[in-house]
């Protein structure tokens, strides 16, 4: 799926990560923060964020080794309590 602002909310529904009623109740904001990927912010003021990032064109391989090795980084903060004062929540 190619995520925009207009489809976000429904790849993230289609996840359990967001309800149809915070959309109704305004609890729901997207905001792109496009660079070299398609990246949203979606912002929330009674629930956690989140930030999503789709590379644009998988036929550049160092943007894919990119993506991977950022991925990487994150799921190693994610499972390391120890490095958490490297990334606070």
């Amino acid at each position: 799926m190619f995520l925009t602002t207009s489809n976000i909310a429904y790849f993230l529904m289609d996840r359990g990560l967001l309800e149809a009623a915070d959309i109704v109740s305004g609890d729901f904001m997207v905001r792109e923060m496009g660079r070299r990927c398609r990246n949203f912010m979606i912002i929330r003021k009674k629930a956690p964020g989140y930030f999503t990032k789709q590379i644009t064109n998988a036929q550049r391989t160092d943007v894919v080794a990119t993506l991977r090795r950022e991925a990487a980084f994150y799921q190693l903060l994610d499972s390391r309590p120890q490095l958490e004062p490297t990334f606070p929540r």
